[in-house]
């Protein structure tokens, strides 16, 4: 643990912690289109940006070196978390931008997000693969 690391957590929890305001002005506001919708749900594509790289700065953070894991994934596992990130911060900039013309497919774009990650990282083994000639170490 180090402060950088603590600040940047503090910044995703801040984040994190905002949703359901944003969440609350889409919500009152859509229904009534025309500036306040896309306001509304540009306020809410704006935090989930924010939200978006303040979780990639925590990330990148970490996984600079093995000062604060005791082993770092391997660089191909970093890398496609790094991937997935841009991806990410691309849509929601993508939404951000779509919300000033069609709110409603904006929405949908943050749908389709919640979705990709919620099974995407299914997909991520959650321990490395043991290197070859090393015995793997398991915890005790």
């Amino acid at each position: 643990m180090d402060g950088p690391l603590l600040v940047l957590n503090l910044v995703v929890l801040l984040w994190t912690a905002l949703i359901p305001f944003p969440t609350a002005v889409v919500a009152r506001y859509l229904g009534q289109g025309g500036e306040h919708a896309e306001t509304a749900v540009a306020f809410y594509s704006g935090v989930f940006v924010l939200l978006g790289l303040s979780f990639g700065a925590l990330f990148v953070w970490i996984t600079r070196d093995d000062r604060l894991l005791q082993r770092l994934p391997p660089p191909e596992v970093v890398r496609a978390a790094r991937l997935r990130f841009t991806l990410g911060e691309a849509v929601y900039l993508l939404a951000l931008g779509l919300s000033f013309v069609w709110p409603p497919a904006a929405l949908a774009l943050h749908a389709a997000m919640a979705l990709y990650y919620a099974f995407d990282q299914a997909s991520v083994p959650a321990t490395p693969a043991p290197e070859r000639g090393r015995p793997s170490r398991r915890p005790a």
